[in-house]
């Protein structure tokens, strides 16, 4: 699939990442024409709402001049404010703004542009530049982080690979973040299975399934929540001991987690913990811990929808090969069999055969007794046919009445002669049709036999088809062979 970054940055809620950052901060979109003719996004978080008086979403156009320009903002600074189409690669300056509360104040304004094209501009007081700085690195290691994971799960079919690699780049971006673990519910359950874990031994995780009563949050409320108490009820004394050994429950200080919920049911579970600092986890590191959970839970629903296309390809697939009233191969199908069967047979130096099953005077059961009933005798001989064959032989609904077997090896005349009066002794009794319709049904067999191993196929089936107009001729209810 040719997904570009911007698509796939696209799909991922980011915006809530900066939304309670206390730095006023500006995000310009990438793409020409989002909002209007041939415009771009201005998207404004909420301090920059207050400190500009902008709407958190707005065109590009609606934006500039943002009421910025004071006299003392310096030339090169007062040209990249007045038009933030010209942001991408400057490096910012010193700003006097005038805030909606029509105080001025001098702020440090940075410009990056991200590697999508996405340009981000911030505004804070210039004492806090460090404090930008690292705010602003840790935004970008997050949205890199983002794409990074968006990529891996369009492209790999390991899913034990994104589980892993998600929970690694949690742990190196969220803040306060020591160790992690997702895990996946085992569906038709209530449990969940760890899948990947840092800081923890992943295959004594594995020893045992989590039942919700085990977690120490609800797993039903999908919002990511801080926890420091990880008491729970229902857990056993082994289940105790699993946790405080091999998930380290007593060395946790602290943690943020994130259900996964599909339909409303939870799939997952993402747990991010800290071992040292009770206060290591912010309201940043939940919002983080938000937007990792729903990249699990889109992998999640887009391997539900392949699994349910998987299956309407395979429904369709069996359709196109089978008889719809018999359950049977069709002609379509038996002609692909039996050039395979020959196939080999020609590989391996063996004879071949093909037998014609033909249901007698059928067209008298559908006049008399109506065309569900006809149906209903053919499903019964189909039933009886199967009966009657070995494991790798097939039979298939040729057409109408008549049925055809592909012995998968056949050695001799005789033991073709041998399955065709196995086939004739499954129709020696009446067959029950309900409705206290219990006809007896006639079957005649012809088959076709050759001792070459190159036989061909047409020729095969002609002589089949011969052999049944021969065993008709002789009074049917029996078998005849003709070889090729």
């Amino acid at each position: 699939m040719d997904t570009s970054v911007g698509d796939l940055f696209e799909r991922v809620d980011w915006e809530a990442v900066v939304e309670k950052v206390p730095i006023a901060t500006l995000v310009v979109d990438a793409a020409e024409g989002t909002v209007g003719q041939g415009d771009r996004t201005v998207i404004a978080n909420a301090a920059a709402r207050s400190l500009l008086g902008l709407s958190r979403c707005q065109s590009l156009a609606a934006v500039s001049p943002l009421r910025l320009v004071d006299l003392s903002v310096t030339s090169p600074v007062r040209q990249t404010v007045h038009s933030l189409e010209t942001l991408t690669g400057n490096d910012g300056g010193d700003v006097h703004l005038s805030s909606v509360g029509g105080r001025r104040a001098a702020y440090t304004m940075l410009v990056q542009a991200a590697p999508d094209g996405v340009t981000l501009v911030q505004f804070a007081p210039c004492a806090a530049q460090s404090e930008i700085e690292r705010v602003l690195d840790q935004q970008q290691r997050f949205r890199a982080a983002l794409v990074e994971l968006s990529q891996l799960a369009f492209e790999t079919t390991d899913d034990d690979e994104f589980y892993q690699r998600l929970i690694e780049r949690a742990v190196e971006v969220v803040p306060g973040a020591q160790g992690g673990s997702v895990q996946l519910n085992i569906p038709g359950t209530a449990k969940f299975r760890f899948v990947a874990a840092v800081g923890y031994d992943l295959e004594g995780l594995k020893a045992h399934d989590l039942e919700q009563a085990h977690f120490f949050r609800d797993a039903w409320n999908p919002i990511a929540q801080i926890v420091r108490n990880f008491d729970a009820e229902g857990r056993s004394p082994e289940i105790t001991e699993w946790l405080e050994t091999v998930g380290r429950l007593s060395d946790i200080v602290v943690n943020v987690s994130a259900p996964v919920l599909s339909g409303g049911f939870p799939v997952a579970f993402l747990s991010l913990d800290n071992f040292e600092d009770p206060d290591a986890i912010s309201e940043t590191s939940v919002e983080m811990t938000t937007v990792l959970g729903s990249l699990i839970g889109e992998l999640w629903r887009r391997r539900e929808l392949e699994a349910e296309l998987r299956k309407e390809r395979e429904a369709y697939r069996h359709l196109a090969m089978h008889d719809p009233l018999t359950g049977l191969a069709n002609r379509r199908n038996l002609e692909k069999r039996l050039g395979e069967n020959l196939a080999a047979a020609s590989k391996r130096g063996f004879p071949s055969a093909v037998l014609f099953l033909d249901v007698d005077d059928f067209k008298g059961v559908n006049d008399r007794l109506g065309h569900d009933i006809g149906d209903r005798l053919l499903q019964r001989v189909a039933e009886g046919a199967c009966r009657a064959v070995r494991a790798g032989d097939v039979v298939g609904r040729w057409g109408g009445d008549e049925f055809l077997l592909l012995p998968h090896r056949v050695d001799s005349v005789n033991e073709v002669m041998a399955l065709a009066e196995r086939v004739l002794l499954q129709f020696e009794d009446e067959a029950d049709l309900g409705d206290g319709l219990r006809p007896r049904v006639r079957i005649t067999v012809g088959a076709g036999w050759s001792a070459d191993s190159a036989a061909d196929p047409e020729a095969l089936v002609r002589a089949a088809d011969e052999a049944l107009y021969e065993a008709k001729s002789a009074g049917k209810g029996v078998a005849r062979l003709k070889k090729v």
